[in-house]
């Protein structure tokens, strides 16, 4: 089986540290690729064909990144960087049990740093998952871990816990709504880097 996702996201008011940038984000080509490779593993790959940042202020940031010459009005845009994974299934759901597996993943450096748009770093995860349907909710939630570069210094790394969950509602046979809250958390005394 094969599923193919796209849309568009809009963020505004995001700052950047790492850029010393503020502005607002476009992502108007994101994608996602799923590809079963057996019944219980597939292989994704996620990205963005294009990415707009709209600049709205500017603070001095990171010496690495002093050759990014977008000024407060100015505007860069340039591909996301992608994420390849995969995903095992280690239990199938059943009526009193959900379904458990565990996904595991690099991110690219495809986007261009000297745009302001990507790092320039190659990040790292493991995600234990957790999902079950009840009529029509499904429940999916995933806790693990992410060795995220650090565009300050090249060798260095942070850990961090990162966490998810996501609801999604069946309307009909062909749409259904989807609420996800995610994010991450520095739990081992470490800095997460800039950006």
């Amino acid at each position: 089986r094969i599923l193919v996702e796209g849309g568009l996201a809009l963020d505004a008011g995001q700052s950047n540290a790492a850029y010393g940038i503020t502005g607002d984000i476009a992502h108007i080509a994101t994608f996602g690729l799923s590809v079963g490779i057996s019944p219980h593993a597939e292989v994704q790959i996620d990205g963005g064909l294009l990415q707009r940042l709209d600049v709205t202020g500017r603070t001095p940031g990171s010496p690495l990144f002093a050759s990014t010459s977008v000024g407060v009005g100015g505007r860069t845009s340039g591909l996301e960087d992608f994420v390849i994974a995969t995903k095992i299934r280690f239990t199938s759901e059943t009526d009193t049990r959900p379904a458990f597996g565990a996904r595991f993943g690099t991110k690219l450096p495809i986007a261009d740093p000297g745009k302001g748009i990507g790092l320039g770093t190659t990040d790292f995860f493991g995600s234990f998952l957790v999902a079950k349907t009840v009529q029509s909710v499904r429940t999916v939630g995933n806790v693990g871990l992410f060795v995220l570069g650090n565009p300050q210094a090249g060798q260095d790394h942070a850990t961090a816990l990162a966490f998810g969950v996501s609801v999604a509602r069946a309307v009909t046979d062909a749409f259904e709504v989807v609420g996800e809250v995610n994010g991450r958390l520095a739990p081992f005394d470490e800095i997460v880097p800039a950006g």
